[in-house]
């Protein structure tokens, strides 16, 4: 009997340990800020004594650190750097098979450049006694805050104006400035505007120098001139070359130049003769001294993708522990298109029977992402029908 019951725990054991589980987040190529980075995978049993999480700064994680979690999910501060991570149970000491192998990256926006300011409407933001935006505080070591002294010109704070993300509106008549020079070499932003006419989203305070304008509308397109900062082949929009930018929707700008330009004054949503003061939003704008190299380019311009924008997560699989009503998959809100492959194009799908389940979504920026889950039942063996279904407070013949 003892042989019997070692046997089982030993078949048992070698069950478990044989399988992998799957990763559900972060994704491969997530790019984040410095801090806790939120890991999480799908559980295989109930029975493991802990998960392995495994760390590395490559994909043969030679150099690695391994944490034991127990649970499907942990949070581990991260500094800067490209990570590779993978999951493995581990059930009676024994470690099990290990997960597919995803990256990410983990960035400090103050030292990944000669950062010159740096504007986030989540922090920084300084209110008058009516809720308008006196002081938009920079968030890096520069201090160059830009400020509006008259109350009638200070814009507001949409607390969840993009994807939940607080933004800072402006309505068309209002502005922030700062009147000292500043070094642009490199420059980001994201933005929204309704404009129907040109409009400026930054550039000069005043006067009419040039250069005047850092990132001009005109036409429904990014402005090319002599007037603006950045030459043709330095402008991106959504991390493409395509400069049309229709009003009504939401955009990452990024833009490099060949060298630095020395600017009068800095100014967010200025009024120029021809060009209509910003009439939208702003949630993040940042500036570099420098021009940084196309990777790090492509970092930042990630990092505003993920942070505004996140892929489309349908979370854990969904094991359904009685019968098989329909459930409901569900991808959020915050996308502009769905496709899910039961032929749904809404922000959720039902489902009735156990299966892999995807959907394809299009965000604000027009990025898309996909993402699958899988919608088991357990096996029960009660001697009834294996096509039989039925929900909780249902009655079947059998």
């Amino acid at each position: 009997m003892r042989q019997l019951l070692l046997f089982l725990v030993v078949f048992s054991t070698s069950l478990v340990i044989a399988q992998s589980t799957s990763l559900v987040s972060p994704v491969t190529g997530f790019v984040q800020l410095e801090g806790g980075v939120n890991f999480s995978w799908n559980e295989i049993t109930s029975n493991l004594d802990y998960y392995h999480l495994e760390t590395g700064d490559n994909p043969s994680f030679s150099t690695s650190t391994t944490y034991n979690v127990y649970g499907s999910d942990s949070t581990i501060n991260l500094l800067s750097g490209k990570y590779f991570w993978r999951v493995r149970p581990v059930v009676n000491n024994m470690p099990g098979n290990w997960s597919e192998i995803r990256f990410f990256s983990v960035i400090n926006i103050r030292t990944i450049g000669n950062l010159g300011l740096w504007l986030r409407a989540d922090t920084g933001i300084v209110l008058d006694a009516t809720n308008k935006i006196m002081e938009w505080k920079d968030g890096s070591s520069n201090n160059y805050n830009l400020i509006q002294n008259t109350i009638a010109l200070r814009p507001s704070v949409n607390s969840a104006g993009l994807n939940g993300k607080p933004v800072v509106q402006f309505n068309g008549s209002n502005q922030l400035s700062n009147i000292n020079p500043i070094v642009i070499g490199s420059y980001f932003t994201v933005f929204n505007y309704t404009n129907t006419t040109n409009t400026l989203i930054s550039g000069l305070a005043g006067a009419t120098a040039n250069p005047r304008f850092v990132l001009p509308i005109n036409s429904a397109a990014v402005f090319i001139h002599s007037w603006a900062i950045f030459p043709l082949n330095g402008i991106f929009v959504n991390k493409t070359t395509n400069l049309n930018v229709p009003p009504n929707n939401s955009y990452i700008i990024s833009a490099k130049r060949p060298t630095p330009v020395n600017f009068l004054n800095y100014s967010l949503a200025p009024g120029h003769s021809g060009y209509d003061r910003l009439n939208g939003f702003i949630a993040e704008d940042i500036m570099f001294s420098n021009t940084v190299t196309d990777s790090v380019k492509g970092l930042i311009e990630d990092y505003l993708r993920f942070k505004y924008a996140p892929p489309v997560n349908l979370g854990k699989d969904t094991v359904v522990a009685s019968g098989f009503c329909d459930v409901t998959l569900s991808a959020g809100s915050g996308f502009v298109t769905y496709n899910w492959s039961t032929g749904a194009t809404t922000m959720s799908a039902n489902v009735n029977k156990p299966g892999k389940y995807w959907v394809t979504v299009t965000d604000v920026f027009g990025f898309s992402s996909t993402d699958t889950i899988n919608v088991i039942r357990p096996s029960y063996n009660f001697g009834l029908p294996s096509n039989l279904s039925f929900c909780n407070g249902s009655t079947a013949v059998i």
